[in-house]
């Protein structure tokens, strides 16, 4: 259910591109602060945009040259000013490890045991994260459960599994406690738009596979071999458009030329790729290092 939220690279400066890669860099050394080497692997883009998002107001990044696993003769430079990072490594482990756990039940014997091993490396990490952020914990895991019991029941409704997933995200907003009530409402509404999209683009990608193996799948429940493509458009273009509107009410800094290409361009693009069976497992990986 990662992946999806990245940006559009060839629209991109290549000096906002290094600011991008150093809070991706950032981040990916906060989850092993906080997780271990186990929680360098849980590394990905959405995460990355939440830190950004979180740091909207920001007007500097400062960053030093670090060691990296993926380039270890020069290192990588990493930013060390964004508050957000930690938060935003915890909501990852937080998110990684109940979905880590939610899978194994979809999965045979030897699948199974590979996500039990990959959640039982995260979950020393999971404990402190739970310690540091009770709330989105406790947010997390009812939702995944709500979640799982509209899988066993069979719920062919979009909307409704989407909202789940949605109010995960949104509680993401409170990370960012200096804030006024108007700012977290607005991030809490734009963050509830992407958590229900990407939901919504994990869903389309995974029709084909989750039908081959018998999975749940809202879409497949719904429309069977006869997939509305234009209504499932339009949802999408929903999200779109009300992430879009509420973007714009925030007040932005360092980084709003990163904010603006994934917004406008990056999601937009990754939302038509999927439509088009064009997003492949390839895609989702954040294989740029």
């Amino acid at each position: 259910m990662f992946g999806f939220v990245r940006p559009y690279k060839d629209e991109l400066k290549v000096k906002d591109y290094e600011l991008f890669r150093s809070v991706y860099c950032g981040l990916c050394h906060s989850l092993k602060k906080r997780c271990g080497t186990a929680g360098r692997f849980i590394i990905n883009y959405d995460f990355t945009f939440l830190a950004l998002l979180l740091s909207h107001k920001d007007s500097e990044c400062s960053s030093s040259r670090k060691a990296c696993i993926a380039s270890p003769c020069r290192g990588r430079k990493a930013c060390e000013s964004i508050k957000a990072l930690d938060e935003c490594a915890d909501m990852s482990i937080i998110l990684s490890y109940w979905k880590l756990r939610d899978g194994i039940k979809d999965e045979g014997f030897f699948k199974s045991l590979a996500l039990r091993l990959a959640a039982l490396a995260l979950k020393r990490g999971y404990k402190r994260a739970v310690r540091s952020i009770p709330d989105f914990a406790h947010c997390c895991r009812e939702k995944i459960g709500e979640l799982s019991q509209l899988e066993k029941q069979g719920c062919a409704d979009i909307d409704t599994a989407a909202d789940k997933f949605a109010q995960i995200l949104e509680k993401a907003a409170e990370a960012c406690p200096e804030d006024g009530q108007s700012t977290r409402r607005i991030l809490s509404q734009l963050l509830y738009q992407l958590g229900r999209l990407i939901y919504i683009l994990d869903a389309r990608c995974d029709l084909k596979e989750d039908r081959k193996r018998g999975r749940y799948n809202p879409l497949s429940l719904r429309y069977g071999a006869d997939l509305d493509s234009a209504a499932l458009e339009m949802n999408i273009r929903h999200s779109l458009g009300f992430i879009s509107s509420a973007y714009e009410l925030l007040d932005t800094g360092v980084f709003s030329p990163i904010l603006e290409n994934i917004i406008y361009l990056g999601l937009p693009s990754v939302a038509a790729m999927v439509l088009e069976d064009k997003f492949t497992n390839i895609n989702k990986r954040d294989v740029e290092r």
